[in-house]
């Protein structure tokens, strides 16, 4: 399988057409590989787009039909795209429905995620076009992991606002106030009591120093970001745009229905950025 590699003269990312999921972000001034690599051990994976759940599905109706799906975060990520309009510095990766999805999620989709590197930032956009007869219901967001160096890392906040609260596995629509803010030490702690922290209608901007020079700053606006680091697992960090929201407490089994879903009639578009800078240790 062919690899999409785009770069300019602050970073080289490679791109997965299976699923569309970020491979490497290499950062040129500092010679540093700064996404987490699978074979560091822990997490299986480096990246996750997830299309059209965000967590684990279970069973749902969509226009009175009862489905399942397997696959936590949807299927995209086993679906292999069409790399098209391939530049040096961009790429663009077209995925379709066909007959396994059409099994699980009945509608016929277009989907183009394009990555592309624009000065020392990195760009995400995807576009959803529906193909079907009335509205498509749909959840959309990635799972970026950088490498942190816990107990050095530093997670800046500012303001914390409103978080989700996660019993077991399911979250809580009650918003709660963060009990942290401002510059926080990232330590396996912050994520002991709980699978992932959700943010809603988070403040922005805010950045990661990963505890080895680099700076990754979120420039997300989308109506929830999700921090996810398991603490049993590698040193990295995942901070998640999610338009949508994963499994909650008394969630309709009506997927149309449930908080945070996009109804999409013909088409729509989702952006996010994110910039890399060097900072003193």
């Amino acid at each position: 399988m062919v690899m999409a590699t785009i770069e300019n003269d602050f970073l080289k990312v490679i791109v997965n057409p299976l699923g569309g999921t970020l491979s490497s972000v290499y950062f040129k001034k500092h010679d540093k590989e700064i996404l987490y690599q699978a074979d560091d051990g822990g997490w299986g994976k480096q990246d996750l787009v997830c299309f059209p759940f965000i967590g684990r599905s279970n069973d749902y109706f969509i226009n009175g039909k009862l489905f399942h799906c397997d696959s936590n975060h949807g299927f995209l990520q086993n679906l292999l795209g069409e790399i098209k309009e391939y530049t040096g510095n961009s790429v663009s990766i077209v995925f379709r429905d066909n007959e396994a999805t059409r099994k699980v999620y009945p509608f016929s989709f277009k989907i183009t995620l394009t990555v592309a590197v624009e000065s020392n930032s990195l760009l995400r956009r995807y576009r959803i076009e529906n193909k079907s007869e009335g509205k498509m219901c749909f959840s959309i967001g990635d799972h970026a992991a950088y490498k942190a160096v816990f107990g050095k890392s530093i997670l800046h906040l500012g303001e914390s606002g409103e978080y989700l609260p996660m019993n077991g596995l399911l979250l809580s629509l009650e918003a709660a106030k963060l009990p942290y803010s401002g510059d926080i030490l990232l330590t396996k702690s912050l994520f002991e009591n709980t699978d992932t922290i959700v943010l809603r209608n988070p403040r922005h901007p805010f950045s990661l120093d990963n505890g080895n020079g680099v700076n990754v700053s979120y420039h997300f606006r989308s109506p929830y970001i999700a921090l996810w680091s398991p603490s049993k697992l590698g040193d990295f960090l995942c901070v998640e745009p999610w338009w949508g929201l994963s499994p909650y407490e008394n969630m309709p089994l009506d997927m149309a229905k449930r908080e945070g879903v996009n109804l999409c009639k013909d088409e729509l578009s989702f952006e996010e950025r994110i910039s890399y800078r060097s900072y003193e240790e």
